[in-house]
């Protein structure tokens, strides 16, 4: 999705961090990407203090992530194969903590604003998770375990508070 936004964009800047984990094998370096077998990672920091702390092991994950703004935090682990994450934060002191154990799991997130809080943990086959904050301070977690479950969030304005658990 954010794909063709990311070409031409300045990646990294003064106070970024990433800290990387393809969790590949031994003698590579962890900041190494080995987009083949191993997947594929994309990440743009535009701004300020933007941090990421990505791990993916197994096969076959995408990760595609911006980060437009000061201060925004995306952890991120993936587990087996084929796990998908897309996310934008756009704005200040947003954060994502993500966790995908299990078979083509994705979520989608958009954050814009300020102070806003996204959590999905996805366990099993074929699920997916939309999270979209469109204002400050919301709150999002999801939490799904299964297969082929579905959950959408969109949240418009301040302070809306979000919980999603399917089994």
């Amino acid at each position: 999705m954010f794909g063709a936004a990311l070409a031409g964009l300045p990646l990294g800047a003064a106070a970024q961090s990433a800290i990387v984990s393809d969790l590949a094998p031994p003698e590579l370096p962890a900041a190494e990407i080995r987009p083949a077998a191993a997947g594929s990672l994309t990440l743009a920091q535009i701004g300020s203090e933007n941090s990421a702390d990505i791990a993916q092991s197994g096969p076959g994950h995408q990760l595609d992530i911006v980060q437009d703004g000061i201060g925004n935090r995306m952890v991120v682990q993936q587990a087996e194969s084929l796990n998908k994450v897309v996310g934008l934060q756009a704005g200040n002191l947003n954060q994502a903590f993500i966790e995908q154990v299990g078979i083509e799991n994705t979520v989608m997130l958009v954050q814009t604003g300020i102070g806003n809080v996204a959590s999905a943990v996805q366990t099993g086959a074929s699920n997916a998770a939309s999270i979209e904050q469109v204002g400050n301070l919301n709150s999002a977690d999801v939490q799904q375990r299964g297969v082929g479950l579905n959950a959408v969030v969109r949240q418009v304005g301040d302070g809306n508070l979000a919980r999603v658990v399917q089994f």
